[in-house]
């Protein structure tokens, strides 16, 4: 009779954060107040074995923000063969809303100026392809690399009541927190559409995209305090000028978007129901 001489695999909880779905602020105002939890934020990820040798008999709790598309799905893989018994958590934001906020941080920082610059079916070049922002993929590869189904959240329930959510979020990893201690703001306010209609219009003529930085230095510094300057220019200029009031994505345009994924988005749905139902049986 043989025995199984592997150690035990500790306890880890993996928040696989997903672009624009909260991820920066629960690392930033959530996470880091967990108690009854080793916590291994972003800056630690690189040594995140490492960290959890050196804390045997721990439960961890590991936060990453993980791509779109087959990037995010090489992440996934690549966490689960050190620890395929982890339990991943997964915070969802159904694909209309989050195009419409990826949208409004890529026209804030220069990177597009139309909609379909960001995600259009037929469009082959569009930042994001019509399977990046399919959840169904994302879930099934966590089933596939998991011995156990992820945690689905969800971020409307996050925006709707930051303080239910935390408390489901501890509850599901068994953590304690001073409630004092977290802030429900959001990390990152978008810029209202009115000064992104702003921005759109401006960057017709001149581009306020960011630069990684060059030399000579002195060329970069004076480029850089232009762009801001024009950047801080037109965000009071738009609060006085007439820059009408139309949606910045229409919502016809968004309506689309919801049909496309309606399956996908369904589907997620369900799995999250289901999901639900097992951790309340366990």
């Amino acid at each position: 009779m043989s025995t199984d001489t592997r150690s035990p695999q500790p306890l880890i909880f993996w928040h696989c954060g997903m672009m624009r779905t909260g991820t920066t602020y629960l690392q930033s105002s959530v996470f880091p107040f967990f108690e009854g939890l080793e916590y291994i934020d972003k800056d630690q990820y690189a040594d995140r074995s490492g960290i959890v040798e050196a804390h045997p008999g721990a439960r961890f709790l590991v936060s990453y923000e993980v791509y779109q598309g087959d990037r995010g799905a090489e992440g996934i893989r690549n966490f689960a063969r050190i620890w395929p018994e982890a339990r991943p958590i997964l915070v969802l934001r159904e694909q209309s809303d989050w195009l419409r906020s990826e949208y409004k941080r890529l026209l804030k920082n220069g990177v597009v100026r139309q909609f379909r610059e960001v995600w259009d079916p037929v469009n082959a070049d569009a930042i994001y392809q019509p399977s990046d922002l399919c959840l169904a993929d994302r879930i099934a590869c966590l089933d596939e690399c998991f011995t156990t189904k992820p945690i689905i959240l969800f971020y409307e329930d996050l925006r709707e009541d930051g303080l239910a959510f935390v408390q489901e979020l501890a509850r599901i990893t068994g953590a304690t927190f001073p409630k004092q201690a977290i802030g429900l703001a959001p990390k990152h306010v978008s810029y209202s559409d009115r000064e992104l209609r702003a921005f759109r219009a401006v960057t017709r003529y001149i581009t306020l995209r960011r630069r990684p930085a060059f030399k000579p230095a002195l060329v970069f510094q004076v480029q850089r305090l232009f762009r801001d300057l024009v950047r801080y220019l037109v965000l009071y200029g738009s609060r006085i000028l007439p820059m009408g009031e139309s949606p910045l994505v229409p919502e016809e345009t968004l309506a689309a978007v919801d049909r496309y994924y309606r399956a996908d988005w369904e589907h997620c749905c369900r799995e999250a129901s289901d999901a639900s139902t097992q951790q309340v049986r366990d």
